[in-house]
Order: structure tokens, then sequence, then C-alpha cells
């Protein structure tokens, strides 16, 4: 598993800020990556939101 980096707030979270998580994760899932886990962590820059995810598969290659 993975830790994708979603995005780093401060405060509070806005509508603005909740879309694009959303619109991440389904960006994942369409790739085929599970999200299994969403957490976050703080630290001076902010709070962090990350992804738990599958790791990248790469693509089999076929030949001959």
């Amino acid at each position: 598993m993975l830790n994708e980096h979603a995005i780093t707030y401060r405060d509070k979270i806005t509508v603005a800020d909740l879309d694009y998580i959303i619109k991440k994760a389904n960006k994942l899932g369409r790739k085929g990556r599970e999200v299994t886990r969403v957490h976050q962590d703080e630290d001076a820059e902010g709070i962090h939101v990350y992804f738990e995810t599958q790791a990248l598969i790469k693509p089999e290659l076929n030949i001959g």
C-alpha cells in the first residue's frame, strides 16, 4: 500500500477542498487503484490528507 497525498489545508477544510479530494479519489478509482483508507497528519505546514491506496501496477507486455 502507498500513501497518496491528496491535499494540505489549514484550520478548516472548504467545500472546494472537499470537492478536490472527491475528484482525486475518483481519478484513482478510474485508474484501478482502490482507496482503502483516508487519514491525515498535521505538521507546521498544515493538515495533510492522504489516501492509502494500492501501488502502481506495471502493465503486462504481450509480445508475440
